[in-house]
């Protein structure tokens, strides 16, 4: 795949449980687990509180979690509190309804959620891989819920530049969905959005735009236009006309989604600063660098506060902003950008994602430009501090795509 080098915020959907408790903090819908069986079940005293625990400490580490629920959203802090009682609540489901229960799985399903979105992806996989399989096992490989599963093994595989596995697993659960809820449902169009950004990663933006159109045309139906849901598929059919060199349905698009965002979820929310980043990124294209650069700066300030200064996310906007100030002849601050980028995306994603290896030539590119005598690879052992790298390690990625 051809590195454009400007990264889009892509919407993908999860799929957050739902069941005895639900939501913990999470949108979901109403869907119903073994009823009869949760109605015969009894407790001793100590074990319904512990399991009355479980639930405040799952409610208290969603709390932490949800960007909506405070202003300064998911900062460290509360990051770290969300995963110290979401891991605690976790601990008592498996002693008091079971490793292998609906409820547990519901929980590993969104706790698989809360760690992509602190860009944790081997671990959001490992969680989500163990709800798929009591999933199956309890509930069938045709029921919706197996296909939530799918979806966000699918989401994850995505985030980690696995495009095979991704689509495959969206596939799945598509299948499902089209089969047992409909081709005009919402979760439906859910997978339809998904696999439209698998697509688009791989640059089959033309495709992409195809399943974007099918997503959005769903939601627009049952959801409103004026729905979040809807703002993301307006922002992926951007993206894939920018795919597309189309700039000017491309902007129309997310713009679209912007009003929709600010509106709905506020200008504070990492959805709305997707948008931000993305139109920053058309607005580089097109020469129009004073505007790219207050978008960008508009993104960055987003993602630091939403979702941390070590995010994958947040890391895109370092890198993309790097190509602002190239573009303006500021050389030394475009290199700091793209160090920041590219220690944080070695450091969560690895050295063989696309994203790492992409910015790292880039790095090693403007490095040599600006005529630097010490050779690249000693000043970036020396530059770079990661936990991903142990003593004697290079930072270096020499394999090839």
């Amino acid at each position: 795949m051809a590195f454009k080098g400007k990264l889009r915020a892509r919407d993908g959907l999860f799929c957050p449980g739902v069941g005895l408790f639900a939501p913990l903090g999470f949108a979901g819908g109403t869907v119903k687990h073994n009823t009869r069986q949760r109605k015969n079940m009894k407790f001793s005293k100590p074990d319904a509180l512990c399991l009355a625990l479980a639930v405040i400490v799952a409610m208290t580490g969603a709390a932490c979690r949800d960007p909506a629920a405070k202003g300064d959203a998911a900062n460290t802090s509360a990051a770290s509190q969300a995963r110290t009682f979401s891991e605690k609540a976790v601990a008592v489901w498996e002693r008091m309804l079971g490793a292998e229960s609906l409820d547990t799985a519901i929980r590993y399903n969104n706790e698989g959620i809360r760690y992509h979105d602190q860009g944790n992806y081997p671990k959001a996989l490992e969680l989500h891989q163990k709800s798929l399989a009591i999933y199956e096992k309890i509930l069938g490989q045709e029921h919706p819920d197996t296909a939530n599963s799918y979806n966000n093994i699918g989401t994850v595989y995505k985030a980690q530049g696995d495009y095979a596995q991704a689509l495959e697993f969206h596939e799945k659960a598509l299948a499902i969905k089209e089969k047992v809820l409909g081709k005009e449902h919402p979760d439906t169009a859910n997978s339809y959005n998904n696999i439209g950004l698998v697509y688009d990663a791989q640059d089959e933006c033309a495709r992409a735009l195809e399943f974007h159109q099918k997503a959005v045309a769903i939601w627009e139906k049952t959801v409103g236009k004026e729905d979040p849901l809807t703002a993301t598929g307006y922002n992926n059919i951007g993206l894939a006309y920018d795919g597309v060199g189309d700039a000017y349905e491309a902007l129309k698009f997310y713009q679209k989604s912007l009003a929709i965002r600010e509106k709905a979820l506020g200008k504070e929310h990492p959805d709305t600063g997707a948008t931000y980043n993305n139109i920053a990124a058309l607005y580089d294209e097109e020469g129009d660098y004073a505007k790219a650069l207050e978008f960008h700066e508009k993104a960055v300030a987003v993602w630091e506060k939403a979702l941390g200064k070590e995010h994958p996310n947040t890391a895109a906007s370092y890198n993309n902003i790097a190509f602002v100030y190239e573009a303006l002849g500021k050389d030394e601050e475009a290199l700091a950008s793209r160090l920041k980028a590219y220690t944080i995306w070695l450091d969560t994603l690895g050295a063989e994602h696309p994203h790492t290896k992409n910015v790292l030539r880039s790095l090693q590119r403007s490095y040599e430009e600006s005529g630097q005598p010490q050779p690249f690879d000693e000043w970036l052992r020396g530059a770079v501090t990661t936990p991903a790298l142990g003593a004697n390690a290079s930072p270096l990625h020499t394999g090839g795509e």
